[in-house]
C-alpha cells in the first residue's frame, strides 16, 4: 500500500501517526530493530485512524494504554518482526483493532477491546505468521462482532489461566464468529470462548480444551447457542477432564479424533424433530462426509449443513480412528459418528441420541389409531413395534396395529444399513387437532 511505502522512507526508530491524524507517538529504541512504546507516551487520540508500522520488533510496554476515542477509527499495528504486548497493557478502539506480525507474544492482564472486530494477521509483507502465543493469565479480548486469527503456517497457543475471548454485542448471533486458521493450535482449559460460532481449522494438530461460554440468545430461557466447527489434518483432541461443552451443533473432522477422559459434549437445549421420510436416506451417509472432510473446514461444514437432508446436531468424522476415553460422553438429539478404520469406546464412555423423534401420529411408520378400540398402536421405524390393546382384568385384546403407514418398517436385509430417519411416533389416541 502507498502509505506503507511512505513509512519505509521515514525514520525507522519512531512511531508515527499519518500527518493528518491527531497524535505522534515516540518509539524509544533499546537496540537496532527494537522499538518500545513507553508508558509515558501520549497514547489517546480523538481524530482519525491510527496506523503504526515498524521495520523490526515492537514492544507495547507494561501499563501502556492505546485508546482510540473516535468511532470508525481503526487501530492498526504492523511489525515485520515480533509484536510483544507486556503486562497490564491495553489497546482499545471504538472500531477495529488490526495487528500484523511474524510472531505475537501477549503477557498477563492484557486487554484488547474493540467495538467491532479484532484481527491477528500474517506479517503484512511476507504473509508468514510463525506463532501467536497468548500465555499470560487474565487476558481479556472483547469484540462487538468477530475475532479472526490468520496464521496458516504457524502455531497458535492460547493457554493463560482465567483468560476470556468474548464476542458479539452489535450483530445477530448467527453473524458473529471466532475464526482461527493455522498450522497447529492449542487452546487450553483456562480459556473461556464466548462466541455463537466458533471455527477452528488446523493443517496438522488441534488441541481444544477451552470452556464454551456462549451468549444467551434467549434471555428468558437462558439458552446458550454455540455452533462449533473444527477441522484438523492429523490429530484432534477435544475437551479436558471432567468438563462439559453445551453446544447447539458440533461438526468435527480429522484423521484421528480423541474425546478426553470424563469430557461431556451435550446439546444445549430442546429437541430435534425431523420430518424427512425419504427412503433414500437409508444409505450410508458417512461416505459423503468422509469425502468432504478432505477439503476445507468451510466445505465440510457447508456440506453437513446443506447437503445432508437430516440435520444432525453432532457430526464427528475421523478418517482413521475415533477414541472416546473413559467416562467421556456425547449426548444430543441426533448424532452422526463416522470412523474410517476404527472406533473405540472405553469404560464408561457413552453415545446417546435422546429427545429425538416425532410426536404421536407423526412420521413415516406411525401406529394405528382406533377410537372404538380405545388404544393406539406403537411406532415401528425399526423392527415390528407393538400393537395397542383393549384390556380388562380378565383379558387383553390387541386391536390397534403398529405401522398404519403405507411405508413398511425397515428390514434387516443382509445388504441394508441402519436407518437414519427420525423415529416415528406411536398412534394418536386423541382427536387429530390435539394430537402431536
Amino acid at each position: 500500500p502507498l502509505w506503507a511505502v511512505l513509512y519505509r522512507a521515514a525514520v525507522a526508530l519512531h512511531l508515527v501517526a499519518v500527518a493528518s491524524y491527531a497524535k505522534e507517538l515516540r518509539c524509544e529504541p533499546t537496540e537496532p530493530g527494537v522499538c518500545h512504546v513507553r508508558e509515558s507516551a501520549e497514547t489517546s487520540w480523538e481524530t482519525g485512524e491510527f496506523r503504526l508500522w515498524f521495520d523490526g520488533d515492537i514492544y507495547i510496554d507494561e501499563g501502556v494504554s492505546l485508546v482510540s476515542l473516535l468511532q470508525a477509527a481503526d487501530i492498526m499495528i504492523i511489525s515485520t518482526g515480533k509484536l510483544t504486548i507486556m503486562d497490564r497493557a491495553e489497546i482499545k478502539s471504538e472500531s477495529d483493532i488490526h495487528l500484523w506480525a511474524k510472531a505475537y507474544e501477549i503477557h498477563s492482564d492484557v486487554s484488547l477491546l474493540a467495538d467491532v472486530k479484532v484481527t491477528f494477521g500474517d506479517d503484512y509483507d511476507t504473509q508468514e505468521c510463525e506463532k501467536l502465543s497468548i500465555f499470560g493469565d487474565r487476558v481479556n479480548i472483547s469484540a462487538g462482532a468477530d475475532m479472526e486469527v490468520e496464521c496458516p503456517k504457524g502455531l497458535v497457543e492460547i493457554t493463560g489461566k482465567n483468560s476470556k475471548i468474548e464476542l458479539g454485542e452489535i450483530r445477530p448471533a448467527d453473524q458473529v464468529k471466532f475464526h482461527c486458521r493455522c498450522n497447529s493450535a492449542h487452546i487450553g482449559p483456562g480459556v473461556s470462548l464466548d462466541a455463537p460460532i466458533i471455527n477452528i481449522e488446523a493443517a496438522t494438530d488441534l488441541i481444544l480444551s477451552a470452556q464454551m461460554a456462549a451468549k444467551k440468545v434467549d434471555t428468558a430461557l437462558e439458552t446458550p447457542e454455540v455452533q462449533l466447527n473444527l477441522k484438523a489434518g492429523d490429530w484432534l483432541h477435544m475437551g479436558t477432564r471432567e468438563s462439559e461443552w453445551r453446544v447447539h451443533r458440533l461438526k468435527a473432522a480429522a484423521s484421528y479424533i480423541t474425546l478426553q477422559t470424563g469430557h461431556v459434549i451435550k446439546k444445549s437445549s430442546g429437541t430435534s424433530t425431523l420430518e424427512n421420510t425419504k427412503r433414500a436416506m437409508n444409505a450410508d451417509m458417512c461416505l459423503g462426509v468422509m469425502e468432504k472432510a478432505k477439503g476445507t473446514l468451510e466445505e465440510f461444514a457447508s456440506y453437513v449443513a446443506d447437503k445432508i437432508l437430516l440435520k444432525f446436531e453432532v457430526v464427528i468424522v475421523a478418517k482413521e480412528t475415533f477414541d472416546m476415553l473413559p467416562s467421556s460422553r456425547v449426548m444430543g438429539a441426533s448424532l452422526l459418528i463416522c470412523s474410517g478404520d476404527e472406533g473405540t469406546l472405553d469404560s464408561g464412555a457413552l453415545l446417546s441420541a435422546e429427545c429425538r423423534g416425532h410426536g404421536p401420529g407423526k412420521g413415516c411408520c406411525t401406529g394405528e389409531t382406533l377410537q372404538d378400540c380405545g388404544a393406539a398402536g406403537g411406532a415401528s421405524s425399526f423392527g415390528d413395534g407393538g400393537n395397542g390393546a383393549k384390556f380388562t382384568t380378565q383379558s387383553v385384546d390387541p386391536c390397534a396395529k403398529t405401522s398404519s403407514s403405507k411405508v413398511a418398517p425397515f428390514s434387516m436385509a443382509k445388504d441394508s444399513t441402519l436407518p437414519t430417519e427420525t423415529a416415528s411416533g406411536g398412534g394418536c389416541g386423541t382427536p387429530s387437532d390435539v394430537c402431536g
